[in-house]
């Protein structure tokens, strides 16, 4: 998955993380025999801090608002999906359609990630925020690699910048929760003299972080709850190519079984055979046609007549892959799903 605000980044190759670790360790080796100012890795660390701190923030806000606004990285199973038998959806599928049915968990974890971005942000609540960074993401990690969904080494890595911003306070840590020990302050907020342009930089920051994040997953919770004008399950009644009726037999694999229409661009066929294809199609209400083109660009459109007397019948007419097809169906009552009824 590329860096896109619906959280998904693919991971890298495991020779080009080998190699960049490679090239980590040796940078650091150098820059360790030859840096030998007393106090200056102190100061240097910080400030990389500072800045992988921040950079966690800004991908904290996108993972979490990802989540909180309802629909955006787990919509509710589409149709197809509540068709297909358990047994034959992935692993991966399966948990992410489990994910979309249950809206407070979906919004839970997207909050914590959210509320850890926001703690991060500021220097006194740094060790929290990293601390709650520590725990979301590790629960997020696990998902990945025990579901098997893709951006494993990514939420490895962010793991590991949440522990690196940890780091400085490792032992006062160890002092409070296992040692039973005082503790000395961190020294954040500490007075300087660029702290009078933090405050506005900082504001500038999150207006502009949360603003685009908000932006964008509202721009995909759009496309995800998006719905054709015909939206529903249709069971084909009455299938007639070139003018003979065809029986409902399991051996016919041209004969229409399931007719979906979910999303606006494409049409979900079903056939006897329970072999599936998915097509690009549109609607035009206005003219009653609806479209659908070939799996390739360069196959001809296909324009059928569609006669729709009330929201429970469709009646698609016209040619289709070089056969004259008249489809009457009739639709699903999608209530019936217990699955929906348990949300």
């Amino acid at each position: 998955m590329s860096i896109t605000f619906h959280c998904r980044i693919p991971d890298l190759p495991p020779n080009s993380i080998l190699s960049v670790l490679l090239l980590s360790v040796l940078i650091a080796s150098v820059w360790v025999a030859l840096e030998r100012r007393p106090g200056r890795d102190i100061k240097l660390y910080r400030g990389l801090r500072d800045v992988v701190r921040y950079v966690l923030a800004f991908v904290l806000v996108l993972y979490g608002m990802d989540k909180v606004v309802p629909a955006a990285q787990f919509p509710f199973p589409a149709l197809q999906t509540l068709l297909t038998p358990v047994g034959d959806l992935s692993v991966f599928s399966l948990f992410w359609a489990s994910m979309g049915t249950s809206t407070m968990y979906v919004f839970f974890a997207g909050a914590m990630e959210v509320i850890a971005a926001g703690l991060l942000l500021f220097s006194r609540t740094t060790m929290l925020g990293a601390l709650l960074a520590v725990s979301a993401m590790t629960n997020v990690a696990m998902l990945n690699f025990g579901f098997g969904i893709p951006v494993k080494v990514f939420s490895v890595h962010l793991i590991a910048m949440s522990i690196f911003v940890l780091g400085g306070d490792f032992a006062r840590l160890a002092n409070f929760l296992l040692l039973d020990r005082p503790t000395s302050p961190s020294g954040a907020g500490q007075s300087g003299r660029g702290n009078r342009f933090r405050g506005p930089l900082k504001a500038a920051f999150l207006l502009y972080v949360f603003g685009t994040s908000v932006q964008a997953c509202f721009g995909i919770h759009h496309q995800q709850v998006s719905r054709s004008p015909l939206y529903g399950i249709y069971n084909v009644e009455e299938f007639t190519a070139n003018g003979s009726v065809r029986p409902p037999l399991t051996t016919d694999a041209f004969r229409w079984k399931t007719v979906i229409f979910s999303r606006p661009e494409s049409i979900w066929i079903k056939r006897m055979n329970d072999s599936v294809q998915t097509l690009p199609a549109e609607y035009d209400a206005s003219k009653g046609v609806l479209t659908i083109s070939g799996k390739s660009k360069t196959d001809p459109k296909t324009a059928m007549s569609c006669a729709r007397p009330d929201r429970e019948h469709l009646t698609l007419s016209g040619t289709l892959g070089n056969q004259m097809l008249v489809v009457k169906l009739t639709r699903f009552d999608e209530s019936k799903f217990k699955l929906g009824k348990s949300r």
